[in-house]
C-alpha cells in the first residue's frame, strides 16, 4: 500500500498510520485454511458465545471493536466431566491468565498476569493454566469430590 504524493512536493511530513484490525490472527488464520465454523463470536450487548460461521459482522474493521472472537474452546473429559482443555502453549508476556486451585476459596480472583516465571511455566506444565475464568473455576469444582457449588 503507498501514497501517492504529487511531483515537486515534500514528502517528509507525511505520516502514515496504519491501525491493525483487532482480529487480524484469526483473519490470518481463516485466510490459512481455519473454518470459521471452529470461531465463536460475541457481541458486547450479548451474553453468550454464538458460532462465528457467519463472520460478516466481525470481519469489518469499522464494526471490529464491538466483538470479541475466539476459538470454539476444546474439551477433555475429566472425572467423568467435559471440561475445557487448559492451555498448553506458553502465552505471550502481559497475557492474564486464570489458574486452576481447588485450595483458593473465591476462585475467580485466582488470576496473574504472565510474565513466564519458572513457577508459571510449572503450573501451565501441569495444565493448571486457562484463558478464561470460567475454565479456571470449573476445573477447581471438578477436582473437588464432595463439592458444595
Amino acid at each position: 500500500m503507498g501514497v501517492r504524493v504529487p511531483p515537486g512536493r515534500p514528502t517528509n511530513n507525511l505520516k502514515l498510520i496504519m491501525t491493525p484490525h483487532p482480529h487480524q490472527d484469526i483473519l490470518i488464520a481463516i485466510a490459512n485454511g481455519l473454518k470459521t465454523d471452529e470461531l465463536e463470536v460475541k457481541h458486547y450487548n450479548w451474553q453468550e458465545w454464538q458460532n462465528g460461521r457467519d463472520y460478516s459482522s466481525w470481519m469489518s474493521p469499522t464494526a471490529a471493536g464491538n466483538w470479541q472472537v475466539r476459538l470454539i474452546p476444546k474439551t477433555m473429559l475429566f472425572n467423568g466431566q467435559q471440561l475445557p482443555v487448559p492451555m498448553n502453549i506458553v502465552p505471550k508476556k502481559g497475557t492474564v491468565v486464570y489458574v486452576t486451585d481447588p485450595a483458593v476459596e473465591d476462585k475467580e480472583e485466582y488470576w496473574m498476569t504472565w510474565a513466564n516465571t519458572p513457577y508459571q511455566v510449572m503450573l501451565l506444565n501441569r495444565g493448571l493454566v486457562h484463558s478464561t475464568a470460567e475454565a479456571a473455576i470449573e476445573w477447581a469444582n471438578a477436582m473437588i469430590p464432595f463439592n458444595n457449588k
